[in-house]
């Protein structure tokens, strides 16, 4: 049950009355409910998966915290943590690495035969997993207390809002699971706004760009020049409002139920450097990945925070997220890309505040934006393409003087001007919303100032969002 189809905007209301019409102390069970059956309507069979993932977890922290050997616990921690990422392996990646092995086989001319599975990947296994990793080890740590309520902690790893794409939450959350927060007016008007604004941004922005992008890159080897370096810029925004308009609507809806999700975005393209665009993209899997991977590496014993073990780790993250994001070449090389791109922003700080020295700050920065942008864009061609293949030859289109005419292209020049127009909306209105309790002030405008507003929004995503089932792009990882 994807957000954006008409089986969530009657499941979502329906949830959404009942809960507050329940006592609170069942509200977690009618919850719990909800989310699996939200999860069962993608795939009735995996929710064994999850049961399962879930069980381990949970029994597996409450024997570590109990065990007062560390061998002890240190067994029942990598039980979970080996049981989940082995999980995760089998239906994400296993196919990945049979097919590499067997390629690597045959270059060599060693004949076997290496088994490869077919089937549906789970939805959400990686996000979920990664909330179940992170849960495992704070209790392992003794940062968190084991959770010792079955049901708690099952709609922790199933909260039906952040299951399909994130955010990805930590144990924390689940403070707010035995504390529900009671109706409140003003909250939910937040909510439903935000989540109108998420379907903005993926129907009206996200698939309308997707159009114009599927058009120019459906045949990469035979188009060139203007038409592809504007599909290039076009899909960096598409990723961005898939991704982002889906986070916005679990957010939203989290928060009409009572509960706060993490932001996961803070205007990424506003980064003047590639680690300052981790810091607003995807934000929820970058800090997991520097509390649970980067840092442990890099102030390990062997390295002890030398810039060399810093660089390897650096190397080791991104590639690790570049894979979170697909079994495929493409993917781990534009992750190594980010990782290569954040050390050599370390290695050469020192030249370049020389240059920050030469010319005005403003100009610095700008100059700083527009680079940090374009290699995203650079980057977000491996993610998009299919294979390396494809990938080389949008490169090539981008540097060759193109012989098409947009309109040879099948590209409506109204489609084009209007995705333009939408985007510099997006911009101001994310603009806006960085701004100091820039929800609060909203809230104090007048009445037909905020009605205005809704019925706008309301109006742009008749008027102009794209119908079409297209799914989300994050609930493919």
């Amino acid at each position: 049950m994807a957000f954006n189809s008409v089986s969530f905007l009657l499941f979502f209301p329906i949830v959404a009355i009942l809960y507050f019409g329940i006592p609170r102390k069942y509200r977690w069970a009618f919850l719990l409910a909800a989310s699996y059956y939200f999860y069962m309507c993608w795939k009735l069979d995996y929710i064994i998966i999850m049961i399962a993932s879930t069980l381990v977890a949970y029994g597996s922290a409450i024997l570590s915290e109990k065990s007062t050997r560390k061998a002890v616990k240190k067994i029942f921690f990598l039980t979970s943590v080996i049981f989940n990422l082995g999980l995760l392996f089998v239906f994400k990646y296993f196919n990945f690495f049979s097919e590499s092995l067997q390629a690597l086989f045959n270059s060599i001319n060693i004949v076997c035969d290496i088994p490869t599975f077919s089937f549906l990947l789970p939805l959400g296994i990686s996000f979920y997993t990664f909330k179940i990793i992170s849960y495992s080890v704070d209790v392992y740590r003794g940062t968190h207390r084991a959770e010792k309520h079955l049901g708690v902690f099952a709609l922790y790893v199933a909260f039906f809002p952040a299951l399909g794409a994130g955010p990805i939450e930590r144990t924390g959350f689940i403070k707010q699971i035995h504390n529900p927060a009671p109706f409140d007016c003003q909250r939910v008007t937040n909510g439903l706004l935000l989540m109108a604004w998420g379907f903005f941004k993926k129907t009206v922005i996200a698939d309308r760009l997707l159009a114009i992008v599927n058009d120019v890159y459906k045949s990469p080897s035979e188009l060139a020049g203007l038409p592809v370096v504007i599909a290039t810029l076009f899909l960096a925004f598409q990723i961005y409002c898939d991704f982002s308009g889906y986070c916005d609507i679990a957010i939203g809806a989290s928060r009409v139920l009572g509960y706060r999700l993490s932001n996961n975005f803070n205007r990424p393209f506003a980064a003047k450097s590639v680690s300052d665009f981790w810091n607003r993209w995807h934000i929820t899997l970058s800090m997991w990945i520097r509390d649970y991977v980067f840092m442990p590496i890099a102030i390990s014993k062997k390295f002890k925070g030398k810039i060399g073990g810093v660089i390897f780790a650096l190397i080791v993250s991104f590639s690790l997220v570049g894979l979170w994001h697909g079994a495929k070449w493409t993917f781990l090389f534009a992750g190594m890309l980010q990782g290569l791109a954040i050390a050599g922003g370390m290695l050469t700080k020192t030249p370049r505040k020389k240059i920050q020295s030469i010319i005005t700050q403003r100009v610095y920065n700008f100059f700083c934006l527009l680079g940090t942008f374009f290699f995203m864009c650079f980057t977000f061609i491996f993610v998009f393409a299919p294979d390396f293949s494809a990938a080389i030859d949008i490169l090539n289109g981008i540097f060759v003087s193109g012989k098409h005419k947009w309109i040879e292209l099948g590209i409506n020049k109204n489609d084009f001007f209007i995705s333009v127009m939408l985007i510099v909306v997006l911009e101001v209105v994310q603009y806006l919303q960085a701004g100091k309790d820039a929800s609060a002030r909203f809230f104090k405008q007048p009445a037909a100032v905020r009605w205005a507003a809704y019925y706008l929004l309301l109006l742009g995503i008749i008027m102009f969002g794209v119908f079409t089932p297209n799914k989300f792009m994050y609930m493919q990882f």
